[in-house]
């Protein structure tokens, strides 16, 4: 969702806010989000892989 201070700059002069902007808004950092975990399911990932590389040279 979108924050308050998000929402006071999208206000307009008159003091109407544009739904149409904010629901785009929305969807853009929905979108974001979903970004950001997958990249941070692929870091751990490699982390993951990582481990397992020095644990197998260790053998």
């Amino acid at each position: 969702m979108i924050d308050q201070e998000t929402l006071w700059i999208l206000k307009f002069p008159n003091g109407v806010v544009s739904l149409f902007i904010v629901e785009k808004l929305e969807t853009i950092a929905l979108r974001r989000g979903e970004l950001v975990n997958k990249l941070a399911k692929l870091e751990r990932m490699s982390k993951n892989e990582k481990a397992q590389e020095l644990t197998l040279q260790h053998f």
